[in-house]
């Protein structure tokens, strides 16, 4: 905490907070039962509703700004999200999910995409209640998911944000839904690295050509030298 406090820079137009885990989980929450991976995931829809976010944005450490956008950027005239969508088929944790909740599945169909995404206060609490069984905290109760099933990957935050929408009929009160007219991704897929191979796309980070979304992804496991994408990012 006092490391990030003191070298996290300062920005005239953003007010930064650090907030330990502590601030938002007590002592025995199943929270702490869950390994790093789970543990980022609840904090995305656990803490938003303990601080009364409506539509809030959500970014991994390996989310990089590329792009301008302002508090209009993704919400629609009617006053619901422009979120960025992914078919459900690509992992098994939709039907997992889906099948937990009662929630009906189809892989064709679309659900809400990993970060960066936009959420919102009301379904991140939704979303957790619906695993709140008698005296057991839902942070519990998926914990104990996890340990049953320590071989796969039972749920995630979107999954569960998504399906749990979609089985109270509200999923569209809060965002527009997918279609190809109004596809609005967050993040470049044609700018982003997810291999060490794809390395030479910084190299497209240009002025003249710049990413197609406000943030791209650049997965710290795949090395690429924190030097040379604060490089590219500069161009821009």
């Amino acid at each position: 905490m006092g490391v990030l406090k003191s070298e996290l820079p300062r920005f005239a137009n953003i007010e930064l907070t650090i907030r330990p885990e502590s601030d938002f989980f007590r002592p025995f929450s199943g929270f702490y039962f869950m390994h790093g991976w789970h543990r980022q995931q609840i904090i995305k829809l656990h803490v938003p509703v303990v601080l009364g976010f409506g539509f809030y944005l959500t970014l991994d450490a390996d989310v990089c700004c590329v792009g301008d956008f302002d508090a209009t950027s993704f919400v629609s005239s009617d006053g619901r999200a422009k979120s960025q969508w992914a078919y459900k088929y690509r992992h098994d944790w939709w039907r997992q999910v889906a099948q937990a909740v009662g929630s009906p599945y189809d892989p064709a169909d679309r659900g809400m995409a990993v970060t960066p995404n936009i959420l919102h206060g009301a379904l991140a609490a939704q979303a957790l209640e619906n695993f709140r069984v008698g005296p057991f905290s839902p942070t519990m109760v998926l914990s104990a998911w996890l340990m049953r099933r320590l071989r796969s990957v039972p749920w995630t935050e979107y999954s569960i944000y998504t399906c749990v929408a979609e089985w109270q009929g509200n999923l569209a009160d809060y965002h527009v839904p997918w279609t190809e007219d109004n596809d609005t991704p967050l993040a470049s897929y044609a700018h982003s690295i997810w291999h060490p191979s794809q390395v030479d796309r910084l190299a497209l980070y240009t002025p003249k050509s710049p990413p197609d979304a406000p943030f791209v992804v650049i997965q710290s496991a795949t090395g690429v030298p924190l030097a040379l994408v604060r490089e590219a990012i500069a161009r821009l």
